[in-house]
């Protein structure tokens, strides 16, 4: 019987992490795009015994599953950055080639003539990105933030399995939580949960008492008359994609700390989160 091929076609540590896991279950690996990854040729991975192909033509080439990045495209330039100069299109190369593809958020334009397993849009993905999600941004906080933790006033914004994973993960460590989601029933889930709930109507009266928030929620829910009334001490962390809960003015007219935190298991929990996606893409070999 032939060897499954996986390709790993750019993307963070996270791809790294699942191709060193497919390798020890056995599968051929093709990677490319990792010509800046740590450690020389990935050896820090374990990953010396991974095909090195010149073109993603060739790196696809007798594969069974495509590993793309999660997500594919980040603010529409091929997510790589362990690639010098980028992709420059390199990867439509995937079009049409017949293979099934794994991923997060495949435009159709590479999904044309393949199977495409979308990660953001799968609700097990979703469920284990919560952990690392929650923890990266309260230790990019803890880096950042001037004070402690313990009896600080924190707001996160939104109520879904990330907003859920911060809050508690901030209550156990003492902060004072209040949780802002604009459903009722999500409110009183969070209430249940020992925090303080509110519609986001109310974070303009009360954002000035809030030394931390979190933003869950991917579009604008706090614009610039709101921020101004926060104190310029405060920290404000966005993990929520593009644009994110502050609007344009909103952002330019904040008087406080702005963090920007997309893709945060790949950077600081990439081996979580890759194990993940090699558990994936072996089950998805196991369909076959």
């Amino acid at each position: 019987m032939n060897q499954q091929k996986i390709a790993v076609i750019g993307g963070d540590e996270r791809a790294l992490e699942a191709a060193s896991a497919l390798l020890r279950a056995g599968k051929r690996v093709a990677l490319y795009g990792f010509e800046e990854a740590p450690a020389k040729r990935c050896g820090g991975y374990g990953l010396d015994a991974c095909e090195e192909p010149y073109t993603v033509k060739e790196a696809i080439t007798g594969a069974d599953i495509v590993l793309l990045p999660v997500p594919v495209y980040r603010r529409g330039v091929f997510n790589a950055p362990f690639r010098a100069g980028g992709f420059d299109g390199e990867e439509r190369a995937v079009a049409g080639a017949g293979v099934t593809l794994l991923g997060g958020g495949i435009p159709a334009a590479l999904a044309m003539g393949n199977v495409t397993l979308d990660l953001l849009s799968d609700p097990g993905f979703a469920e284990q990105n919560a952990l690392p999600s929650a923890e990266g941004a309260i230790g990019l906080a803890l880096l950042n933030y001037r004070s402690v933790l313990e009896n600080s006033g924190c707001a996160v914004l939104g109520y879904g399995r990330i907003g859920r994973m911060t809050a508690k993960k901030l209550a156990a460590l003492g902060a004072a939580v209040t949780v802002y989601d604009r459903k009722e029933e999500k409110r009183r889930a969070a209430r249940t949960a020992g925090h303080a709930a509110e519609d986001f109507p109310a974070l303009a009266e009360n954002i000035g008492r809030y030394d931390l928030i979190f933003n869950t929620v991917p579009f604008p829910v706090a614009d610039a008359q709101t921020v101004r009334a926060a104190s310029p001490h405060t920290l404000y962390l966005e993990l929520a994609s593009s644009p994110g809960g502050l609007a344009a003015p909103a952002r330019e007219e904040a008087p406080f700390t702005v963090l920007d935190a997309p893709g945060l298991p790949g950077k600081y929990s990439p081996r979580y989160a890759g194990e993940y996606l090699a558990r994936r893409i072996l089950d998805a070999l196991d369909k076959k």
